[in-house]
């Protein structure tokens, strides 16, 4: 069978990849032009294609030739300058419905999110409820999957989950009576395998979630348990806290934002018995999700979730307080260029600030250099004296060390 899976190289499509690749399937992965694309080109046959482009039936009609299958993965968490939900989740899944039904693909099946709703006030979730009605309009065998909330240790959502469950205390957000029904990635790929190469389920809406739910408080202390650690106190956190944090989130692209507190919320969650059927077994539960030999690395890696924006905070204040010792330095020049470093230095580092919160490491090491060549710069010029600024540098310099070192354990 020649199954055509986008989002090849994402974290439920490459997965599905490789379950595919194992069981027989030629496989054609598509996603955006990257590293990982070309290592999996070299296992099967791959196409690079950009979502927010492709959004004209011609765009997908070429590459459809002789596929049996198409799975649509592709999924944004949050728009960027470059990508929009418009484009990724409407437009361009629906310009590769029209091209099945012109390419004489049998099935499809479009990866959705349990929760879509085209009255939403997500515009995450709105978009992708667009999608799922112009697949089901259409003359094909089509199935939309709504999973709830996905359990994969590299997955941005559940690093932050456990970084609040291996906090000193656990955290109790608006009285955390919010529920989650997770399934695990591993159960979601061998489902949508099962949908693949079966024609039992079409034209339909498929909800796959864990065998319960589970309260977001009670979820937070059994992966805290999972993670070998400790039992602590609850610390209750204020529902305009946590919807302040959910604004900015959205603001500076964090796993937590507006879109996924709606979610938590509303509390989603469905019967998991079709998930059973589809598995032939039960689907694991969350206390099963973390196991006794992964306990160590989740541990160390949920604990990084949190230490690493409180490193890179200290890092904003130490290049404030370097940039702010300079300024006085700069009052004996003339008024014009004072003013000028003056307010430079203040740029610098109010963008650092900002900067010490972004998710992504390219930026935020961009920033670093930006500061250290500012303070080259002053030490050279003479506005303060280089042994200071030189012996500064030093002392930063085991902190960088650090964010460098393990910096690729946080989600980019």
């Amino acid at each position: 069978m020649i199954i055509l899976v986008t989002g090849a190289t994402g974290l439920i499509g490459s997965r599905l990849v490789e379950a595919l690749l194992a069981q027989g399937h030629e496989v054609i992965g598509v996603a955006r032009e990257s590293a990982r694309l070309k290592a999996l080109s070299i296992r099967t046959r791959t196409v690079s294609v950009d979502f927010h482009d492709a959004t004209e039936v011609m765009d997908w009609w070429p590459l459809l030739y002789g596929v049996d299958v198409v799975i649509n993965t592709v999924g944004l968490r949050h728009e960027r300058r470059a990508h929009h939900f418009r484009n990724v989740h409407v437009r361009a899944p629906r310009a590769l419905f029209k091209a099945c039904v012109l390419a004489g693909v049998r099935r499809v099946i479009h990866l959705s999110s349990l929760g879509a709703d085209p009255s939403s006030h997500s515009a995450l979730l709105a978009s992708k409820a667009a999608a799922e009605a112009n697949l089901l309009k259409l003359p094909l065998d089509g199935v939309v999957v709504q999973p709830s909330l996905v359990f994969a240790l590299d997955a941005p959502m559940i690093r932050w989950l456990m970084g609040l469950a291996s906090l000193p205390r656990l955290p109790v957000p608006a009285g955390g009576r919010q529920t989650l029904q997770p399934i695990h990635l591993q159960d979601l790929v061998a489902c949508l395998v099962r949908l693949a190469t079966s024609e039992a389920y079409a034209r339909r809406i498929i909800r796959l979630a864990g065998p319960r739910p589970w309260r977001l408080h009670d979820a937070l202390a059994t992966l805290r348990r999972a993670m070998r650690m400790r039992p602590v106190a609850s610390l209750s956190v204020p529902t305009w806290v946590v919807r302040t944090t959910a604004a900015l989130g959205s603001r500076l692209r964090w796993p937590f934002n507006q879109d996924t507190w709606r979610l938590i919320e509303t509390s989603p969650s469905t019967e998991g018995s079709i998930t059973r059927t589809l598995l032939g077994h039960p689907a694991k539960d969350l206390d099963q999700f973390i196991a006794t030999g992964e306990a160590e690395g989740a541990r160390s890696l949920s604990a990084w979730v949190w230490q690493r924006p409180l490193l890179q905070a200290a890092m904003a204040a130490f290049w404030l307080g370097q940039m702010v010792g300079l300024w006085p330095a700069a009052s004996g020049l003339p008024r014009t260029l004072a003013d000028w470093l003056g307010g430079a230095l203040a740029l610098g580092a109010a963008t650092l600030a900002i900067g010490s919160m972004r998710q992504r490491r390219r930026w935020w090491w961009t920033l670093q250099a930006l500061a250290i060549s500012m303070l080259l710069v002053a030490a050279w010029a003479g506005w303060a004296p280089s042994e200071g600024l030189l012996s500064s540098l030093w002392a930063a310099g085991p902190a960088l060390a650090v964010l460098w070192i393990l910096g690729d354990r946080a989600s980019d």
